[in-house]
């Protein structure tokens, strides 16, 4: 059975201290940048207490990870994972941007007495609202998944980029000529479409863990 973790302690000198949960794996790129420099935060922050589990070789670690993500509220489902304060913060890419942010959460966390950046302390954080300015604040949290990348892909068609690119394509079906080449120049214009944006959602999305050890 996993212990509740411990968000908020003291030590010996009634010092608040914070505790830090860091679950990354050996292959993941994004963990092994995150590594050094979360691993060095203890150093640089005495009060910062570092939880760091390895879901490769630790076959517990995995169960502490699915048990934890899931008492507040969330799916283990990626890594690199940090959870403090009561909170969940998924992925890291340079520590200049998230490694700032992460660590001004902990500071906060810390001077608030276990209250997360903007947030109650028992609560996660909130993804922040889109303002759409006509259909008014877009909360991403009260969709569902499929609602939410309909709206977004809708939104991403409203933009000058995409309405050249489509009247470019149909002018070139317009004097294709055939249907057959209608067909193929379509069929060219919707698989390189696809695959850059598969490309970009792919480097930019944090590395999800496909498996997990059990005791």
């Amino acid at each position: 059975m996993v212990e509740p973790p411990v968000w908020i302690d003291h030590n010996a000198a009634s010092e608040r201290r914070v505790h830090l949960y860091f679950f990354w794996t050996s292959t993941c790129a994004h963990c092994q940048a995150a590594r050094p420099f979360v691993e060095a935060r203890p150093a640089r922050h005495p009060w910062l207490v570092l939880h760091s589990r390895n879901l490769t070789t630790d076959p517990n670690a995995a169960d502490a990870y699915v048990s934890m993500a899931e008492s507040l509220g969330r799916e283990a489902s990626s890594v690199p994972l940090f959870l403090f304060c009561g909170q969940i913060e998924v992925g890291f890419d340079r520590p200049e941007k998230t490694g700032q942010a992460l660590e001004e959460a902990l500071q906060f966390c810390r001077e608030s007495g276990g209250t997360a950046l903007g947030e109650p302390a028992a609560g996660t954080r909130q993804a922040p609202g889109l303002d759409l300015t006509v259909l008014g604040t877009l909360a991403p949290d009260q969709l569902s998944l499929p609602v939410f990348t309909v709206v977004i892909a809708g939104l991403d068609a409203f933009n000058p980029c995409a309405f050249f690119v489509l009247l470019f394509l149909l002018s070139l079906l317009i004097h294709a000529g055939s249907r057959a080449r209608m067909l193929f120049i379509g069929s060219v214009f919707l698989f390189f479409s696809g695959l850059i944006y598969l490309s970009v959602m792919a480097w930019e999305t944090p590395p999800s863990m496909h498996s997990r050890k059990s005791t």
